[in-house]
């Protein structure tokens, strides 16, 4: 039903999805269609709303090799968003910091905005190292200044980093 090009359908099919948390993540890492995508958005979206670690491989290749900005934005939500809060989660803490800092210097700006969003969530909420902080704060104050084109995400990153405590 994702790859129906009709969004009515897809999006009672992911609200269908997300309310069977979980259980379905293994099913959906095994069906995602490469060559619709619609249906690798409706997918990485539903990834990133389940939170669920086991979808770290599939966000990170989704940011950097899909051709649909979209499908990028997801991925980088999910990623700043994914439930990691235990010790053994510490690789996969640094690989989602490694991936917004890829987000951050994306050409699309709906992909530099999420990456905002998502420095913020994990610099707020995880146990991020002194020199992953750092290279968070550098991006989005590099984000932040005129050297960012786009107004809205220029405002985000500075609204990241009043929320940090970090301007």
């Amino acid at each position: 039903m994702l790859g129906f090009n009709n969004l009515a359908v897809a999006s009672v099919a992911t609200k269908g999805l997300i309310r069977l948390g979980c259980a379905v993540v293994p099913k959906l890492l095994v069906s995602l269609d490469a060559r619709n995508y619609g249906a690798r958005a409706w997918v990485v979206k539903v990834l990133a709303t389940l939170r669920d670690p086991r979808g770290l491989e599939l966000l990170e290749h989704a940011l950097q090799a899909d051709i649909a900005p979209s499908v990028r934005r997801a991925a980088t939500r999910g990623l700043a968003e994914l439930d990691l809060h235990n010790s053994r989660d510490a690789d996969a803490l640094r690989r989602c910091c490694d991936g917004l800092l890829l987000a951050g210097r994306e050409d699309e700006w709906v992909v530099r905005y999420a990456a905002a969003f998502g420095l913020e969530r994990r610099l707020q909420h995880s146990n991020v190292s002194c020199s992953m902080t750092d290279q968070a704060l550098a991006l989005l104050r590099q984000i932040s200044s005129s050297s960012e084109d786009v107004k809205v995400v220029r405002l985000r990153a500075q609204l990241a980093l009043q929320r940090l405590n970090a301007e």
